[in-house]
C-alpha cells in the first residue's frame, strides 16, 4: 500500500485478499443452493454422503452399519473395503449427519444411534426414540473437529430381544446414511 493507493485500489486489494481465503466456485453446476449438496459442493470443500442401500439386520444390543452406496465423496473418504468407515483425508471441523429407519414395531424400549468417531466410546450426533408400532426413524447431527485418518461409523442400538432391521420408510431409498461436511480448518 502506498500513498498514491486510489480507494478502489484498496478495495480491490482487500477483495483480492479475501477471495484467495475462501474456495472458488466450481462452474457448470448448477444451482448453488437448490440441490441436495449445497454451497459446500459447489465450493469443492470436501464432504462424503453415504448409504445403507436396502435393508440390513443389526443385532440386539450395539451394532455399527455397513454403507454400501456412494451419493458423493469429494474427497475419497469411503471404501467398500471398510464399509462401516467414513475416513477423513482433510483435516478440519466436520458437520455431521445421521438418520436411521428402524422397522417399525417389535418389543423392548428404545431405539437409538449414534455417531463414534475412531471406535470409540464418544457420541456424536445421538438419539434415541421410544419403540413406535408405526415408525423408528432415529436423526442426529454434531459438528466434530477431525483429524486427518480419524474415521465415523454411525451404531445402532437397540433393546428388541433379537435381530432388528433398518429398512426404508415410505418415500425413502436407504434404512441409513451418513453425511460429512467440511466446515473450517482448525
Amino acid at each position: 500500500m502506498s500513498s498514491t493507493d486510489t480507494y478502489a485500489d484498496l478495495v480491490r486489494r482487500v477483495e483480492d485478499l479475501e477471495n484467495a481465503r475462501k474456495p472458488t466456485l466450481r462452474s457448470g453446476r448448477g444451482n448453488v443452493w437448490g440441490d441436495n449438496f449445497g454451497l459446500a459442493d459447489a465450493l469443492d470443500m470436501p464432504r462424503c454422503y453415504v448409504a445403507q442401500a436396502g435393508t440390513q439386520s443389526m443385532a440386539n444390543g450395539a451394532d455399527v452399519v455397513q454403507f454400501a452406496t456412494i451419493s458423493r465423496d469429494t474427497d475419497g473418504m469411503f471404501s467398500t473395503i471398510l464399509p462401516t468407515r467414513v475416513t477423513i483425508r482433510t483435516q478440519g471441523i466436520y458437520d455431521v449427519k445421521m438418520n436411521v429407519h428402524f422397522t417399525a414395531g417389535g418389543g423392548g424400549n428404545h431405539r437409538q444411534a449414534w455417531v463414534r468417531k475412531n471406535g470409540g466410546t464418544g457420541r456424536f450426533a445421538w438419539d434415541q426414540r421410544p419403540v413406535n408400532a408405526v415408525l423408528g426413524v432415529v436423526i442426529g447431527s454434531d459438528s466434530i473437529t477431525m483429524n486427518a485418518g480419524d474415521y465415523l461409523e454411525i451404531v445402532t442400538e437397540h433393546d428388541n430381544g433379537g435381530a432388528l432391521a433398518l429398512a426404508p420408510v415410505a418415500g425413502e431409498n436407504n434404512g441409513a446414511e451418513l453425511n460429512v461436511t467440511f466446515l473450517s480448518t482448525i
